[in-house]
């Protein structure tokens, strides 16, 4: 049992003064035990709700560092502004090619063609993509605004 529920026990006869005036009138200890259990109960269950709330808001207040790779790849997926079909085409790519960390694929114009010729050369994922070297080919010319020739895609 807590401390505090002890301390609350032993201040019942705190509660029922002399003559019946007090805040709980004459009764039986049991019912007076369940009133105090009661009292602290929602006392706790009051002072429990206002920790989670504060511990909520202040994370809520502090950037986010992400630990995790795929959601970072994804977001800057979306801020770079690809369709959703293009941002599902690179997630099949990093797939594939068991990227670790997916979003180097967008560092470099040297890695992102090296990972997506690889990818092509896979007949059986490519094919499931229609058009899959051009579309490519236009993510990388859209995400690297100037496209070294190492960044073209082999045939």
């Amino acid at each position: 049992m807590s401390a505090l529920a002890i301390l609350a026990l032993k201040s019942t006869d705190w509660l029922v003064q002399p003559g019946g005036g007090g805040i709980w009138k004459e009764s039986d200890s049991g019912e007076k035990q369940q009133q105090v259990m009661t009292i602290i109960l929602f006392s706790m269950s009051l002072v429990l709700l206002l920790w989670l709330i504060s511990r909520i808001q202040s994370r809520l207040a502090m950037p986010q560092a992400s630990h995790r790779p795929w959601r970072v790849f994804r977001e800057l997926l979306k801020h770079h502004g690809l369709s959703l079909s293009d941002r599902l085409l690179l997630a099949a790519v990093a797939r594939s090619r068991r990227i670790k960390q997916p979003a180097l694929l967008l560092l470099s114009p040297g890695l992102f063609s090296q990972h997506a010729t690889q990818w092509l050369g896979d007949s059986r994922l490519a094919v499931l993509w229609p058009n899959a070297k051009g579309r490519l080919t236009r993510i990388a010319q859209h995400i690297f605004t100037e496209v070294p020739e190492q960044a073209e895609l082999a045939r």
